[in-house]
């Protein structure tokens, strides 16, 4: 095992990774853009349903506002499920606003998406 690992491995057993390493939430807007590219390309339905997934995981788990939060917190405990974390991202509510609603309602118009094809069908069930 390589430094590295053995450090990240030691670090990961004393706290949640999340705050392990505090300077990876830089690395959100990136991987956000990178994978909202993805989404918008309708060459390739497999790999842009994968893409609106994940983004639709990412909005779940960093879009939330502290009231949200605490609804959910509340409905967990009620139905006996572990806490979750709270790991907002700033700005992220901006990203939803102006790129992923957008793009929503951009898709069925894009020249390479047909409605009738199965796999851009099953996209349009991730999109909506």
């Amino acid at each position: 095992m390589s430094s590295y690992l053995k450090v990240c491995d030691a670090r990961s057993k004393k706290r949640p990774l999340a705050h392990s390493f505090p300077g990876n939430k830089g690395l959100v807007e990136p991987v956000c853009q990178l994978v909202l590219g993805i989404a918008s390309d309708c060459s390739d339905p497999p790999s842009q349903k994968v893409a609106w997934t994940l983004l639709a995981r990412f909005t779940t788990h960093f879009g939330k506002t502290p009231a949200q939060f605490e609804v959910t917190s509340a409905e967990r405990l009620a139905a006996n499920l572990p806490a979750e974390e709270y790991h907002p991202i700033p700005g992220y509510e901006g990203f939803i606003y102006e790129h992923l609603i957008p793009l929503a309602f951009e898709l069925p118009n894009q020249s390479g998406f047909n409605i009738k094809d199965g796999q851009a069908l099953a996209v349009s069930a991730k999109v909506y």
